[in-house]
C-alpha cells in the first residue's frame, strides 16, 4: 500500500523528470520561454503576419517551438544559446546589430527550412579566422533564399563559398571589405536576382564572376572599378548602380542595342564614359518616369524634367551644353546677368522659357549630407560632407559646381542681382557684370 509521503515524493519526482523528458524530446523549457519574453523577441506562428508579434504570456513552450519567425534585432548577443537549435521549423531569423560573430551562430544549423536570414551590423568577423565557419552554415542551409551580411567586416577570405547556396535569391554584402568575387563563387546562384555589392573595395570586377542569366538588379556603387569589361550579357538586369566609382569606363560593347535589353535605371557619375547607346536606351526607358532622390523629378524624355514638388519644368542642361545620348555634354556658357535675362529658347516643343527667380532656383539645391536638408531652400550653405555639386546628378547631369543666375533682382543695390551657388548651396547677390551660368525654367510666376 503506497503511503502518503511515498505519493507526495513520487510527485515531487515527477514535477522535476517531466520537464527533462520534455526537454529532451526538443521542447523548451518555461525558463528560456520567460527569456525570450522578457527580451522582447517577435516571434511569428504559423498563420500569424509575416512581421511578428509580441511573446504572449500564454504561449506554451510546444507552441513557441513552432515558430516561424524569431527577430532578435537589435539585443545584445555575441553567440547565440545551444537551444535555439530547438527552433527546427524556423523559415526567418533576424539577428541585425545582435553583436553575434560568426563562431557563435551554430545553433542556425539546425535549423534546415531557414529561408530568410538577416546577420546585417554584426562583427561577425572582428576575431579573424579563415571560411571554416562560414562554410560549414551555408552547407546546413539549403532552403535559404534572402541573405543580408550588409556591414558585417568581412573580406572575400571570410564569407567563402557562397555558390552553396543554390537556392538564393536576394544577396546583401554592401559596407564590407571585398575586393574581389571569385572565390565567393557567386556565378554558381543561378536563382540569384538581387545582388548589392555597394561600399567595398572591388577593382574591375570580372561580369563572369556573377550569375549573369538570373540577376535583375546589381548594385555596384562606391567602390573602386575603373573600368567595367564586356564578358557577355546580362539579359536580364533591370537596375544597374554603379555611382561613387569616379572615372569609371564601360566598355562600348554595352551600347549594343542586343546587349542589356531589359535595362530601365542606371545611375553613374557625371564624368563615367558610357557607350552613347547605353545612355539613349536609358532616357527612352526613364521617360515618364520618377528620378532623382526621393523620386522627386519626372523624366519628360526630352531633356527637360518636371518638379513633382514645385511644378515647374527645367532644362536638365546648363545654357552652353547639349543634350546628347541621355547626358549633358560641353561646356556651359557664362555670361553677365543682363545677356542671362535675355536668354530665350525653343526646346523640347516649348518656346516660354526663361532665367529662374531667386527662389526657384533655390529649390534645386541638393544637400546629400542631409544637412540641413536633402533639399534646402534656405539660401544657407550645405554642412558636413556633401557632393558637390550641389544638385541631384541623376536628373540634372554633368552640371557644374559654380553660380547659376537668377532673374531676382537686389533691392538694395541695382547694379547686383541674386544668384545660388552650386558649390555649396548657398545664394548670394553678385554684380550685374560678372561671369555666371544659366539653368532655364518654364511654367509657375
Amino acid at each position: 500500500m503506497i503511503r502518503l509521503h511515498h505519493l507526495i515524493l513520487l510527485t515531487a519526482l515527477c514535477a522535476i523528470a517531466l520537464p527533462t523528458l520534455a526537454q529532451e524530446r526538443g521542447s523548451l523549457s518555461v525558463v528560456e520561454v520567460q527569456t525570450m519574453r522578457n527580451a522582447q523577441i517577435r516571434i511569428a506562428l504559423p498563420g500569424d503576419p509575416p512581421q511578428g508579434r509580441p511573446i504572449p504570456a500564454t504561449i506554451t513552450p510546444a507552441q513557441l517551438i513552432r515558430a516561424e519567425l524569431l527577430d532578435f534585432s537589435g539585443q545584445p548577443l555575441t553567440a547565440l544559446p545551444p537551444w535555439l537549435s530547438k527552433f527546427t521549423q524556423l523559415r526567418h531569423l533576424n539577428l541585425a546589430n545582435t553583436g553575434v560573430r560568426i563562431g557563435g551562430v551554430e545553433p542556425m544549423r539546425s535549423m534546415p527550412h531557414l529561408e530568410i536570414v538577416n546577420l546585417s551590423g554584426n562583427p561577425l568577423f572582428d576575431r579573424g579566422g579563415d571560411a571554416t565557419a562560414s562554410n560549414a552554415l551555408w552547407a546546413a542551409l539549403p532552403n535559404l533564399r534572402d541573405l543580408n551580411l550588409a556591414n558585417t567586416g568581412g573580406t572575400t577570405a571570410h564569407y567563402g563559398n557562397l555558390g552553396q547556396l543554390r537556392n538564393l535569391h536576394r544577396l546583401d554584402l554592401s559596407g564590407n571589405r571585398i575586393e574581389s568575387l571569385g572565390d565567393l563563387k557567386l556565378a554558381s546562384l543561378s536563382r540569384l536576382q538581387h545582388l548589392t555589392l555597394a561600399h567595398n573595395a572591388l577593382r574591375n570586377p570580372d561580369p563572369k564572376e556573377l550569375p549573369q542569366a538570373s540577376l535583375q538588379s546589381l548594385d555596384l556603387s562606391r567602390n573602386r572599378i575603373s573600368q567595367l569589361r564586356y564578358q557577355g550579357d546580362l539579359p536580364n538586369l533591370r537596375t544597374l548602380h554603379l555611382s561613387g566609382n569616379s572615372g569609371l569606363k564601360l566598355d562600348e560593347e554595352y551600347g549594343d542595342l542586343f546587349v542589356l535589353q531589359a535595362l530601365v535605371g542606371a545611375d553613374f557619375d557625371s564624368n563615367a564614359e558610357i557607350p552613347r547607346g547605353l545612355r539613349e536606351r536609358l532616357e527612352r526607358a526613364t521617360t515618364g518616369q520618377k528620378i532623382g532622390f526621393q523620386g522627386r523629378y519626372r523624366n519628360n524624355g526630352d531633356g527637360s524634367v518636371t518638379d513633382t514638388v514645385t511644378g515647374l519644368q527645367w532644362m536638365r542642361c546648363a545654357i552652353g551644353q547639349q543634350w546628347q545620348g541621355g547626358t549633358c555634354n560641353g561646356e556651359a556658357k557664362e555670361m553677365n546677368s543682363e545677356a542671362a535675362k535675355r536668354e530665350r529658347a525653343t526646346f523640347a516643343g516649348h518656346r516660354d522659357w526663361r532665367l529662374p527667380t531667386r527662389e526657384e532656383l533655390r529649390t534645386l539645391v541638393y544637400c546629400s549630407s542631409g544637412q540641413p536638408a536633402h533639399f534646402n531652400d534656405s539660401g544657407n550653405s550645405c554642412q558636413g560632407e556633401y557632393q558637390r555639386p550641389t544638385i541631384d546628378l541623376e536628373a540634372f547631369p554633368s552640371a557644374p559646381a559654380t553660380w547659376f543666375w537668377s532673374s531676382s533682382a537686389h533691392s538694395g543695390d541695382s547694379s547686383y542681382a541674386w544668384n545660388v551657388s552650386f558649390s555649396n548651396g548657398n545664394d548670394s547677390h553678385g554684380h550685374r557684370g560678372s561671369g555666371n551660368a544659366v539653368r532655364l525654367v518654364r511654367g509657375g510666376q
